[in-house]
């Protein structure tokens, strides 16, 4: 399907009479980065200079840019927006965000979410921890967390999960429990990875009266168990006798189910399943915010 998209592109770009517009070239950027052909980017914005761009173009150019692991490039293309007088939006600014926490600018970042911290929403405080987790600086995206949730900052299920991993990598296991169950009082539904995250790290420090909780929860809320929580049950023979109601409602995977009939197997197959996953990247999407550009301009 990419591949069409390119011919098609490319059978575009040939044509004399009939050339790509800024809205075409916006498009494609998502097929670049998914396709990693980012040896196009160069050529786009140099085609693009001869039709002007505007802010959704510029948004998209930032978040391909650190997408193709070019968060300096990112950087700049953002201050060349501003140079040519866009105003930022929410996209600028979490692509900025982002930006600055790959290229480990921590403090560049974190000054920069004060700046707009009272006019953030979810998205914004989810993006910081994420940066921040990616640049490995969990304790920091533990504080800002902590931070949102103590001054009652608009946080979203996504928010929450970033954060709880947060706590998590900073080995606040305690606190992430607590997180968790705010979480949910605040009517907040956990997700298929927030659950098999805490449940991992409950297997991993034995805290086998949080797992049978757990458990029991994703059977109620019909949410799938990972492989490796799968094997750390067989190893540790831990709560086996949820198992069989687990696999009746198809809360197993393929490879799961094949192993539960062999449990040696089970067992076996563990050596070989990767330890922790609690890292997985979240997608992101983005929420609402304005009046950000000020401070956004400063970290530049």
């Amino acid at each position: 399907m990419y591949e069409d998209a390119f011919l098609a592109f490319d059978g575009l770009a040939k044509q004399i009479t009939i050339k790509p517009d800024l809205y075409t070239y916006t498009s494609f950027l998502p097929t670049i980065w998914r396709c990693e052909r980012f040896d196009l980017l160069p050529k786009i914005v140099q085609d693009c200079r001869h039709i002007g761009c505007d802010l959704v173009f510029c948004n998209a150019l930032i978040s391909s840019s650190i997408k193709a692991g070019h968060p300096g490039r990112a950087v700049k293309f953002y201050k060349c927006m501003i140079d040519e007088g866009f105003k930022p939006d929410k996209h600028s600014f979490a692509g900025l965000l982002s930006a600055l926490c790959a290229e480990r600018r921590i403090d560049d970042a974190i000054n920069m979410y004060r700046g707009v911290v009272r006019t953030a929403d979810a998205h914004i405080h989810t993006v910081i921890m994420d940066g921040l987790i990616q640049a490995g600086q969990y304790h920091k995206a533990a504080i800002v967390f902590r931070s949102a949730t103590d001054k009652n900052y608009p946080l979203d299920s996504v928010a929450y999960a970033v954060g709880i991993r947060a706590h998590l990598r900073s080995g606040k296991t305690l606190e992430a429990n607590t997180l968790f169950d705010q979480m949910k009082d605040n009517g907040l539904e956990p997700n298929v990875q927030t659950f098999n995250m805490m449940l991992f790290s409950s297997f991993k420090v034995k805290d086998h009266q949080m797992v049978k909780q757990l458990l029991e929860e994703m059977i109620d809320s019909r949410i799938e168990l990972s492989d490796k929580n799968f094997f750390n049950m067989c190893k540790f023979r831990c709560c086996l006798n949820l198992l069989p109601e687990i696999r009746d409602l198809g809360l197993l995977s393929a490879k799961a189910l094949d192993a539960l009939s062999h449990d040696e197997s089970a067992k076996e197959n563990y050596k070989h399943c990767a330890e922790v996953d609690i890292e997985g990247n979240l997608a992101l999407d983005s929420s609402s915010s304005e009046d950000m550009s000020d401070v956004a301009v400063s970290v530049c």
